[in-house]
Formats: C-alpha cells, structure tokens, sequence
C-alpha cells in the first residue's frame, strides 16, 4: 500500500469514527425527544419517510428502507394499531395499498422533527455560516453522488 493510499484509509477511519460518534450522539440525545417512548428509531425514520412522499405503496415504502415487504408490514400494522399511520386502497389499482400519516401521525412527526431541528443547530451551532455551508456541499456530495 502506497503513503497516498495509507493516508486516504486513515481519512476514511477517522471520517467514519466521526459519523459514528454523531450517530451515538443522536441516539443518545434521543432520550430527549418526546417521541422517545412512542416510537422505536426506526418507526419515526418510517414516519419521515412517509412524510416526505405519502401517500406511499408497501413496495415503494419496502424499497425505500430496503426493508423486506413482510417486516415492513409488521412494522406498519403496529404503526396503523397505535393511529399514526393510515392505509387505503390506491384509486387507479385497489391491489395497491397506499400508506399516509393519521392526523396524529402529523402531529407525532411534527414533534419529533422540530426536537431533531433544534438539535442540528446545537450540534452545528460552533461552525460558522460558511463552514456550514461547506458541510452542506460536502454531505450533498456523500448522499446524493449525481450531484458530484
């Protein structure tokens, strides 16, 4: 292994113990939120999904997670029992069943977001304006690689 590639795996451990770090840190800040004894992490990543694009198919909701269609509906029926999810049949094909947030559903994503929101800016809140907006460009980069 060259010096350049060396150094390169060594950037990549420390970015990536980095993440991790931010991860825990989240996780554990999660106790704080007032959706910590309602949902498990992944219900209210579940929720932000369905948020952002509902109503949503199972299958697009399973793809999206990478989560096999059989746990996602476990994982759904729980969330419809608890009155935060909906399901209804799709207008164009009623073999399709579409899934949106309960009005409930809103108010619990609403909650959940505006805790993660104000934690994005203590976490953020020693960076200045332009070191921000270089991380923004830089984790746009990481996630969304066809903007590169």
């Amino acid at each position: 292994m060259g010096v350049e590639s060396a150094m390169a795996t060594g950037v990549n451990q420390q970015v990536f113990t980095l993440f991790r770090e931010i991860i825990i840190a989240g996780l554990t800040g999660r106790r704080m939120d007032p959706t910590y004894n309602l949902l498990a992490p992944h219900e209210g990543f579940l929720l932000e999904i369905i948020a952002a694009h509902q109503p949503i198919s199972m299958k697009e909701l399973s793809a999206s997670t990478g989560t096999l269609p059989n746990t996602m509906t476990g994982v759904v029926d729980r969330l419809v029992r608890q009155g935060y999810l909906a399901r209804q049949s799709s207008p164009d094909d009623r073999r399709i069943v579409l899934i949106s947030l309960t009005e409930h559903g809103q108010e619990l994503h609403l909650q959940s977001q505006k805790f993660y929101l104000n934690y994005a800016e203590r976490l953020l809140g020693t960076l200045t304006a332009e070191d921000k907006r270089t991380l923004l460009t830089l984790l746009k980069r990481i996630a969304i690689p066809s903007q590169s």
